[in-house]
């Protein structure tokens, strides 16, 4: 029972809560400096923001220097309104904006539709992706904790 309760908690709670993408292009030679100082940034600042749920990080393939930040806010306002015009956006900025080719280009996003495909196909690649990220195979699949750059 408390599974279900759980699960439809998770549902709508996902459902009204805001997702922040932001585009940020950084040049080759800042990727490590910038991966740095923005965990320092959601650790220090981001972190304490009204309305602040999660952060995620995201690098790109085919664009190498280009790394997306996903953002859930509560509301729309804790983002644009409590945050962009607060001294915490201010920090948080000139902590990660030295690294910035150009300005991030920002967009909200609310929740559409989510699928979970649990085959057995779908449960074994995952098993096989997290065991080659765990076992770092030969060094291909680099494998880095949240923390790696605060310490």
């Amino acid at each position: 029972m408390a599974q279900i309760l759980g699960s439809k908690f998770s549902y709508f709670y996902n459902l009204f809560m805001i997702l922040e993408i932001a585009f940020v292009k950084v040049a080759p030679e800042n990727h490590s400096k910038f991966e740095m100082a923005v965990n320092r940034a959601v650790a220090e600042i981001l972190s304490t923001a009204k309305g602040f749920i999660d952060f995620e990080m995201h690098k790109g393939i085919e664009s190498k220097n280009t790394y997306t930040f996903h953002v859930h806010w509560q509301t729309l306002e804790d983002h644009t309104i409590d945050f962009r015009e607060s001294e915490l956006f201010i920090k948080w900025r000139g902590i990660i904006g030295v690294y910035f080719e150009e300005p991030p280009v920002v967009e909200h996003w609310q929740h559409c539709i989510k699928l979970k495909a649990e085959s057995p196909a779908n449960l074994s690649n995952r098993m096989q992706f997290f065991n080659m990220a765990l076992n770092d195979v030969e060094g291909e699949i680099p494998f880095y904790p949240l923390d790696t750059a605060l310490s």
